[in-house]
């Protein structure tokens, strides 16, 4: 039966997550935002599936597949002590985040002390390192949209 739910339960205090080429960024409400290995975890929470499953949610969960087949609902839980194992950085922001938008390897944050970007660099697949994070305009920030050739537009 095509079209069944998968639910993923990501247990934690987090305002917003992403995933983004194999990693998840989780921002959590003390404003730090952690970058886990998506591929990972997907690993660990599917290792009581049949391989046959496995193979089939872990390509929709990675988005190599639009759609999944399986006969019933199924709910994934992610602990946080799966998170910790498999986290590879974490970042302070100590800002509220009105807008964050990931694009061309580049983290973007709007907020009420204006607009930052940071790059990410990578190394076998995982994220690597960070660059310093960087503010683009000193304005009160709402809305962020990357594009092509690092051009942005932001609503303030």
């Amino acid at each position: 039966m095509l079209g069944q739910k998968i639910t993923i339960n990501i247990h934690g205090d987090y305002l917003d997550s992403f995933v983004y080429s194999g990693v998840l960024f989780i921002m959590n409400t003390d404003f730090n935002l952690s970058v886990y290995s998506w591929d990972e975890i997907c690993s660990e929470i599917l290792s009581d599936e049949s391989l046959f499953v496995q193979l089939m949610i872990k390509d929709f969960m990675l988005g190599h597949s639009s759609n999944v087949s399986i006969d019933m609902p199924k709910i994934f839980n992610i602990e946080e002590s799966i998170l910790r194992k498999y986290m590879l950085h974490t970042i302070e922001l100590n800002e509220w985040p009105s807008d964050i938008s990931i694009y061309n390897n580049r983290f973007y944050i709007s907020s009420s002390n204006g607009t930052f970007y940071f790059d990410f660099y990578w190394t076998d697949g995982r994220i690597d390192s960070f660059s310093q994070i960087s503010k683009i305009i000193d304005l009160a920030s709402f809305k962020i949209a990357p594009g092509s050739y690092n051009r942005l537009v932001i609503a303030v």
